[in-house]
């Protein structure tokens, strides 16, 4: 039991950290776009950070659940409504079986991330559940999903009590570059091009082309002029890559991009921008800049402790949740033995009581309490 789809929306596929090891062999990584919102959403439903999550491109999908579970939307703002009532990204919500949910078109970005408690029940692929749209592996039968496709949720022994309402309600503002601005690390190649290669790239500002997808980002600007075209002996790939192919328009290489490329690179984006970057939606002006090594191994460190930060703050507001249900427990009990206690001092010959939790009959040689949110046995006492 889990979920059914009940609208496709514009491209809704499987995705996880992505399918590493493997472009030896010619297959594409591929993975979820932006990695941060993607880690973020199994954050704050207690998921390992590899989980199957569900990745949504520029117009959501509509789901029905066949079971209960807890859930997070994170990512582009993808204006979701939770039997009619709209919710909040970044935040973790109870759903019980029959529940529906209904996301709509990005409204800040391009890609959103649905996360469930315990993750998807799907086979990997090549050690990964992601989706390759171009080789049709991975992921539900290796494509997008379709409308009454059904998706079965793992077995999970994750306490959803102690992890519905977790939120994050800060960003990474502390390490942002700024709406537009991209950073670069200059490749090897670098040296080869002219002056007045290099300042026309870094000087310009760039659109993001329609014509852009997970394969990777088509910019369009002052068209970068070589006096003749840099012969680069093929290599492989990077997500990231910035190529530039003979039309002098540059090409930033996405999750699904090609194994190998004999395009000139001229850089790679930074890792902490690449969330920034790939949430841009066509027609959006972006300018880059050059930083060294050393400065993006700084920025990667900043990020990394920002998602540590965040995960023992979870952490701990299970811990603390967990805390106060055994509190909780300690004073029903304390309850139920007040009532015994005064049941078995009274003319009473037996008293029953039940209630959502707990269903408890009591008379003067014995007491049965059942609790109904547990499989086990009721106890004689």
């Amino acid at each position: 039991m889990g979920i059914r789809v009940t609208s496709r929306g514009m491209q809704t596929t499987v995705q996880d950290k992505g399918r590493t090891g493997f472009q030896r062999y010619g297959f594409s990584v591929s993975g979820a776009m932006d990695q941060i919102a993607f880690k973020l959403a199994n954050s704050l439903v207690g998921n390992d950070p590899d989980e199957a999550v569900l990745e949504m491109a520029l117009m959501g999908s509509s789901f029905i659940f066949t079971d209960e579970t807890v859930i997070a939307l994170t990512g582009a703002d993808c204006q979701p409504l939770l039997n009619g009532k709209a919710i909040d990204t970044y935040r973790a919500y109870h759903v019980e079986k029959g529940d529906e949910l209904k996301t709509g078109p990005m409204g800040d970005g391009i890609f959103s991330y649905i996360a469930f408690a315990g993750g998807l029940d799907i086979p990997k692929v090549m050690s990964s559940y992601s989706t390759s749209t171009r080789f049709n592996i991975g992921g539900y039968r290796g494509r997008a999903l379709e409308e009454g496709d059904h998706l079965n949720f793992k077995h999970t022994d994750i306490s959803f009590n102690q992890i519905i309402g977790r939120n994050i309600s800060t960003f990474l503002e502390s390490i942002s570059s700024g709406p537009d601005n991209i950073r670069v690390i200059p490749s090897s190649e670098q040296p080869a091009l002219t002056d007045v290669i290099r300042e026309s790239f870094y000087s310009q500002k760039y659109t993001i082309s329609s014509k852009s997808d997970r394969m990777g980002y088509r910019l369009e600007g002052k068209r970068i002029e070589m006096d003749e075209q840099i012969s680069v002996i093929s290599e492989g790939t990077v997500w990231g890559d910035i190529q530039v192919p003979p039309d002098g328009q540059p090409i930033i290489l996405m999750a699904d991009r090609q194994t190998t490329g004999g395009y000139p690179v001229i850089g790679t984006v930074c890792s902490v921008d690449r969330s920034k970057l790939v949430q841009c939606s066509p027609g959006t002006e972006i300018q880059f800049t050059q930083i060294n090594v050393e400065e993006a191994q700084t920025l990667f460190i900043k990020q990394k402790n920002w998602l540590k930060l965040q995960q023992e703050r979870l952490n701990d507001l299970a811990f603390q949740s967990k805390q106060s249900g055994e509190v909780s427990g300690v004073q029903a009990r304390n309850k139920i033995d007040d009532l015994i206690d005064i049941v078995k001092d009274s003319s009473f010959t037996q008293f029953s009581y039940s209630d959502k939790h707990i269903k408890l009959d009591i008379d003067h040689e014995s007491v049965r309490v059942q609790s109904k949110e547990s499989t086990n046995q009721p106890e004689d006492q």
